[in-house]
């Protein structure tokens, strides 16, 4: 996608071409540097010889002084200005993703600086992303995690099918190969994974007790029998 963000920044003023002066002759090479921008102090100790540079405090580094300003930057050749820049952000692009943008930062004495954008991927409602993967959970009820069906699932780009094997436990894990997000720097598409989560009815009517109790006679179970807890603590 493209995003346009909201910057403002220093630029080179248009009325007098960043020279800061309000005409052409309104700027004369600084006699403190002789134009450099910069001062050099040499002493000597001894049998060294220092050399101490400094930024010219005439003329502020620039090595020249304007005798007739701007009246719209005031002499400084540079203004405060807000501006909209696009951004391409590529497919896949993971939070803490840094992308330098040249020549669009803040005006300094050597031209333009450039601009850096972080991006910051919001969480999604329904998907955990780790990496290029793609994680949720889907509730299923006891009858069809039981006795096996089919669920729809969202995706990225729409949905899908997963077939639901009779006596899948709950915690079970099914992948879809290719549905997840693609890699910046790889091109390779990520897979998702569904979780499944047996739903356990809280409130029964006494026909529905009765018909859960004979299920459990079925199987041979004891709906009465102490819990594995209970029978631990019985030996010890």
């Amino acid at each position: 996608m493209e995003r346009e963000v909201a910057i403002r920044r220093r630029e080179k003023c248009p009325q007098c071409d960043g020279t800061g002066a309000k005409t052409k002759d309104g700027v004369r090479v600084c006699d403190a540097c002789n134009g450099t921008g910069q001062i050099q102090n040499v002493s000597q100790r001894g049998f060294m010889r220092m050399v101490n540079i400094a930024t010219c405090s005439r003329c502020g580094g620039r090595g020249k002084i304007v005798e007739d300003p701007c009246e719209r930057c005031k002499g400084s050749g540079i203004i405060a200005k807000s501006r909209k820049v696009s951004i391409k952000v590529p497919p896949g692009v993971e939070s803490g993703t840094r992308f330098r943008m040249s020549g669009e930062g803040e005006m300094g004495l050597g031209g333009p600086g450039d601009l850096y954008v972080v991006v910051h991927v919001k969480p999604h409602p329904f998907f955990e992303r780790r990496r290029n993967n793609l994680y949720c959970e889907v509730p299923i009820s006891f009858a069809q995690s039981s006795l096996g069906t089919k669920i729809e699932i969202p995706t990225l780009k729409s949905s899908a099918e997963i077939a639901i094997p009779p006596g899948t436990q709950s915690e079970s894990i099914f992948r879809l190969r290719g549905q997840g997000l693609p890699s910046m720097n790889y091109g390779r598409q990520g897979d998702l994974y569904c979780k499944v989560k047996v739903r356990v009815p809280e409130k029964l009517t006494s026909e529905q007790k009765e018909l859960i109790e004979k299920l459990a006679e079925s199987f041979g179970e004891d709906i009465e029998e102490l819990s594995f807890m209970d029978k631990l603590k019985s030996k010890i």
